[in-house]
């Protein structure tokens, strides 16, 4: 009964608001392994203030704890620790608090973090890199929880799948159902996170749709904070693929040269252009000399990035490109053609 009374009451019971939840949580953790080892394990209640020795201890060991001592750091008011730290040269003081818990976790996460190497751990160990903008969208309250954790699942690669089940021994079969349903006399797709993202047919619609939101809105941002000028005030960068906030347009390779003058829309200057990409498919090695055919051209000058940048005056053309790292993943990449439709 006791115990009921430090973990709580009811259908729900809990040590997580009761004072003494530390203690008891190192005794439930005690009792667990004795039961695992299969020890007999009793109670025996022990009232205060009989003479029996370890209670007698205890007691002493309290009031020692209640007085203040020279060694210990108990120098606030309230007689509560006070915690001190350095960011940037700047020393900080404080009691437990949000503070102190948020300090002592990111400290906690930088120690875990030099003795992994996996694909996360990489991402933040990079510096340059907007890793704050995940601590921002965790913080913000209008992001539903739900939301959040498939993030933190999707970055660090925990994301409930097929492949992961397979990998921790869940199951049997990594294989993506819903494909194996559409083309059941072809080899199972492994479903990992790269092909529920960038492959699997029944989310093509509302992936496409995705896609082009977040691309969007990144283009926009690009475009904002591209405030590099020439001496007349003029931009040096231009995005006019970025129409507003709610639209936005993929040119084809034929409108990207004709915007930078490379290309006129005369018999003439389409076969200059022609030449031209020919010519360099051919010295870079991409193309073969002995197998060049009109349709490879067309095929190159219909290529639509998702966007593009142009300094006209320098005459550069930055092609920007939204991906997901998952997308290079093994089983995500390599898809027949059969299956992408590809020609």
């Amino acid at each position: 009964m006791a115990i009921q009374k430090w973990i709580g009451e009811g259908i729900d019971p809990s040590i997580k608001a009761c004072p003494d939840g530390d203690n008891l949580r190192e005794i439930l953790k005690l009792l667990r392994a004795r039961l695992d080892l299969g020890l007999f394990t009793i109670f025996v209640n022990i009232k205060s203030h009989r003479g029996e020795f370890f209670n007698e201890m205890a007691d002493r060991w309290a009031d020692k704890g209640r007085h203040t001592e020279t060694s210990a750091r108990w120098t606030s008011l309230r007689q509560r620790p006070i915690f001190t730290w350095t960011t940037s040269g700047v020393a900080h003081r404080s009691t437990m608090g949000k503070v102190v818990k948020t300090r002592a976790h990111l400290m906690a996460a930088r120690i875990q973090l030099r003795e992994h190497n996996n694909f996360t751990a990489k991402f933040l160990k990079r510096e340059g890199n907007c890793r704050s903008v995940l601590g921002d969208h965790w913080k913000d309250k209008r992001v539903t929880f739900r939301a959040k954790r498939r993030l933190l699942q999707s970055i660090s690669f925990q994301f409930p799948c097929a492949a992961n089940f397979k990998k921790w021994a869940w199951q049997e079969s990594d294989e993506c159902r819903p494909c194996k349903a559409l083309y059941a006399t072809q080899p199972a797709f492994s479903e990992c996170l790269g092909h529920i993202q960038g492959y699997r047919k029944a989310l093509q619609k509302p992936r496409i749709a995705v896609h082009h939101g977040i691309w969007r809105d990144l283009i926009r941002h690009i475009g904002k904070q591209s405030l590099e000028e020439h001496e007349d005030g003029s931009r040096i960068w231009t995005f006019p693929t970025s129409v507003s906030a709610v639209k936005h347009e993929e040119w084809e390779m034929r409108e990207i040269l004709a915007h930078m003058g490379l290309m006129t829309d005369t018999q003439v200057g389409r076969s200059d252009t022609a030449r031209e990409i020919t010519s360099f498919h051919v010295t870079m090695g991409y193309w073969d000399d002995d197998n060049l055919t009109d349709p490879k051209v067309q095929a190159f000058l219909k290529v639509r990035p998702d966007g593009v940048g142009f300094n006209l005056i320098a005459r550069v053309c930055a092609f920007l490109e939204y991906t997901r790292p998952m997308d290079s993943r093994d089983g995500a990449s390599e898809q027949p053609d059969w299956y992408t439709g590809a020609n």
